[in-house]
């Protein structure tokens, strides 16, 4: 129990007054023997009896009434075990405190105001007689404090709070707090938001929520020293995976200037392993935005960590370093299955392409033909891409073999020729496919052409095709088909490219980890001219590269995301720290290792880093621009008798009743009320004499 006003709990002396006046005011009895009165005797001693237990029930009930009156002045009330919500007074005033910890507050200057306001807002509040929570935020919201009227507690986590490296979701706190709101009674219920008012921080709204009916939302906002804004970078696009080749690969990022200076000579520099690998010099207007490229041959098989880096010299800012670790794939063993083997080029569903994959000794690929009648399940234990060249049908052994490449995160693709029936295809291995198949279609003829198809629609943002969309790059139109397989069932698969006819050229389909693709053409003479186009040799290696890379796990996070750890695996941190499996979110940019124990090395307690992950922070952090805090009000305040879609009308209009607002000190002035009936009803019976 608690009081509202406790120096009114001084008027219980006031309860010793009816004692004091008993004493005072009691009767003094003297004895005086009557002789005619001695036949009395035992009834008047019966009588005295009666009526000194009316008096002590008198005194009982006049003293409880003076002390269940102080005891209302001072109105008390029932708390929960932790002094929060679940109370059964109602506070006055029950206000969420929502802090913006954010990357972009920890720009200079911003961190005192940022305490100061939020002190300032519970400082307004009384103790006990008010309830406060603390929500503060960055990606996603974490409810500090909950509701709670020992204000000391959000106080002293207040004064502990510090910005972090996440990014901005204003709209997720303002929700997490609201939500707070929603279960706490109060006659007065305020939300106050404290932060810099990011503008890439309110984007994600979607205005599909509304603040609570009688919620106050009050906007703080802080404003960083001036002239704190520089230069960033606000964009990066690294590969995270390549297979091992003497190609270089391009990295790029994209620089802003967010001051008011012009920026000259900004020196950005790109890292690899420990060594510095080139630099480029550039200068940005203010506001300006420039792209800065570099081009780098990745030929160390496993991990390339590395980053691209504003050099000291350019005004600081959020997002000076973005980090990146490529995994590079060595030589890619490529089983082809065979369905079709003869000792012709012409005719063999694999030559083209053993051929293609395999043209120098430089190739990423280690290409080998199998006839599918003879595989065996062994030989697709370190496959990471499977070719299926005019295979309609396999053995149930290799069929769990081909699932198994899949759920471990490999690729298939499927060549289906004129070997393959449709009805044991889609029997056997229509589960693997990305679709299945139909019958086969030969083009119509027409007059003074050819009975030939062409490829007339391609997706050329998929990483397939990305390569032709170049100048000079190869022209698919030029690749001419005279039979080709119709495919049906392909509502989950993605069509990549289609025919004249507008029928799928080329499929794909995830499936358990790994990726299945069909081109609806063997890769032979018979059907096309395709094995003796430029485009095929580029064709099949992308084909190839995609599906393999796609077996790579992922390397480039977020800060605030969780790392994934294998079992038997430790994490460690930028600092070189241990991170707990349970605990592994990524709280920093940086290099996180993966480390896994060996204990077969003479040394159990040496470790060897398997994996490497790359943290980087919301480059949008970076962004000074600030949205106005009447966007914010517009947007969530709700105008009186408005209901959002999926709140019932009613639970939206009801509001809090007296009930809901009084405290225990009413009933205890029902109590006094009773107590005070009571005695003048036992009064009136008790005769004074």
């Amino acid at each position: 129990m608690g009081f509202l006003s406790r120096y009114f709990l001084i008027g219980l002396l006031g309860a010793a007054m009816p004692i004091l006046i008993h004493l005072l005011t009691r009767d003094r009895v003297q004895r005086v023997a009557f002789s005619t009165l001695r036949f009395f005797a035992n009834v008047s001693r019966n009588v005295l009896r009666r009526k000194r237990i009316y008096e002590m029930i008198l005194l009982a009930m006049r003293t409880a009434a003076c002390a269940l009156l102080a005891i209302a002045f001072a109105r008390p009330f029932l708390a929960s075990g932790d002094g929060g919500a679940g109370a059964l007074f109602t506070p006055g005033t029950a206000r969420a405190i929502v802090v913006d910890l954010s990357g972009s507050m920890g720009r200079e200057g911003l961190l005192t105001p940022l305490r100061e306001e939020a002190l300032t807002a519970l400082n307004s509040l009384s103790e006990g007689r008010d309830a406060a929570a603390l929500v503060t935020f960055t990606d996603t919201p974490r409810v500090e404090v909950p509701f709670t009227r020992r204000l000391g507690e959000v106080r002293a986590k207040l004064e502990a709070i510090a910005p972090t490296h996440g990014g901005t979701r204003i709209a997720a706190a303002l929700k997490q707090a609201d939500t707070l709101l929603r279960a706490v009674k109060a006659r007065a219920k305020e939300t106050v938001l404290i932060s810099d008012l990011q503008r890439a921080g309110w984007t994600d709204f979607e205005g599909d929520w509304k603040l609570a009916p009688g919620v106050r939302l009050i906007v703080r906002p802080v404003q960083p020293k001036e002239g704190s804004g520089g230069v960033a970078i606000v964009e990066a696009d690294t590969p995270q995976s390549v297979v091992l080749s003497r190609t270089p690969r391009t990295l790029a990022a994209r620089l802003a200037n967010f001051s008011r200076a012009e920026a000259r000579d900004v020196e950005v520099a790109l890292s690899v392993g420990d060594r510095e690998i080139a630099s480029q010099k550039v200068s940005l207007r203010p506001g300006a935005r420039v792209p800065v490229r570099f081009r780098h041959v990745f030929d160390t098989a496993g991990n390339n960590p590395g980053s691209i880096r504003i050099k000291p010299g350019a005004r600081p800012a959020e997002g000076q370093e973005f980090w990146f670790n490529v995994r590079v794939i060595p030589r890619i063993p490529v089983p082809i299955l065979n369905g079709r083997p003869t000792t012709s080029p012409m005719t063999d569903a694999t030559w083209f392409l053993a051929k293609a994959l395999a043209p120098g000794e430089d190739t990423p690929f280690l290409a080998r033909s199998i006839e599918a009648a003879k595989a065996l399940p062994d030989e697709f234990q370190d496959a990471r891409v499977v070719i299926l060249a005019n295979v309609g049908e396999v053995a149930p052994a290799i069929r769990d073999a081909l699932a198994a490449l899949l759920k471990r995160g490999g690729g298939l693709l499927f060549l289906p020729g004129d070997r393959v029936d449709a009805e044991t295809f889609n029997r056997v291995l229509g589960d693997l496919a990305p679709c299945r198949l139909r019958r086969i279609i030969t083009p119509a003829a027409r007059t003074d052409e050819p009975a030939e198809i062409g490829i007339a629609r391609v997706d050329y943002d998929h990483p397939v095709f990305e390569i032709f969309q170049r100048p000079h790059h190869g022209d698919l139109s030029t690749a001419r088909f005279t039979q080709y397989w119709e495919v049906t069932d392909s509502q989950l698969s993605r069509v990549l490219a289609r025919y004249d006819d507008g029928r799928p050229t080329l499929l794909e389909r995830p499936i358990e980890a790994g990726t299945s693709m069909m081109l609806t053409n063997p890769a032979d003479l018979q059907w096309s001219n395709l094995p003796l186009r430029a485009i095929f040799l580029p064709l099949l290696h992308q084909a190839v590269r995609y599906l393999a890379v796609r077996t790579e796990g992922r390397t480039g996070f977020r800060v605030g995301e969780r790392l994934p750890v294998p079992e038997g695996h430790t994490l460690r941190g930028p600092d070189g720290k241990p991170v707990a499996a349970a605990d592994a979110i990524a709280t920093q940019p940086g290099l996180y290792s993966v480390e896994v124990h060996l204990p077969r090395l003479p040394d159990p307690r040496e470790i060897k880093p398997v994996f490497q992950y790359a943290v980087n922070c919301d480059p949008a952090e970076a962004d000074p621009a600030t949205v106005a805090p009447r966007e914010i009000l517009a947007a969530l305040e709700r105008v009186q008798g408005e209901v959002v879609a999926g709140e019932e009308a009613a639970g939206v209009a009801k509001r809090p009743g007296r009930d809901d607002e009084r405290g225990l000190w009413w009933y205890v002035l029902l109590a006094v009320a009773a107590l005070s009936v009571g005695e003048l009803a036992l009064g009136s019976r008790a005769t004074r004499h």
